[in-house]
């Protein structure tokens, strides 16, 4: 039962964390300031978070790994990096040509959800392999 409630956060992570804490601050900053710039800021600060999350569950999903899974977990996320910095550039050139101040905000929030995409699956998988030590 527990793998079948891990299979479902794996294929429907947007519903597994409309409550994550991060998503909740972001959404408390932009209830403050719900301007173009207040809105940029708050996914400034969510991606900072983000990334932040990113970080532990990489470092909880390596401890957890024998040497070849640190191994391909390590040139994944190399990998990852490559395609997150070439993806984020994408996004800036792209919504730099598009006129209106919204598109700001939805490059800021294209460019955080990288990094959100990448932190929950990183989670998922180290709270998998927690569930297959036990």
């Amino acid at each position: 039962m527990k793998y079948l409630a891990l299979v479902f956060l794996l294929i429907c992570p947007t519903l597994a964390q409309d409550d994550h804490p991060i998503d909740v601050q972001f959404n408390k900053d932009v209830d403050k300031n719900g301007s173009t710039h207040g809105m940029v800021a708050a996914y400034a600060n969510a991606l900072k978070s983000w990334d932040n999350e990113l970080n532990k569950h990489y470092e909880k999903l390596m401890a957890g790994l024998d040497a070849a899974g640190k191994a391909n977990l390590k040139d994944s996320q190399r990998a990852w990096i490559v395609y997150r910095d070439k993806e984020i550039h994408n996004i800036v050139e792209y919504y730099a040509k598009v006129e209106g101040t919204m598109f700001r905000t939805i490059s800021a929030a294209a460019k955080t959800n990288l990094t959100k995409n990448r932190a929950l699956s990183l989670s998922y998988m180290a709270d998998f392999v927690e569930i297959r030590k036990k």
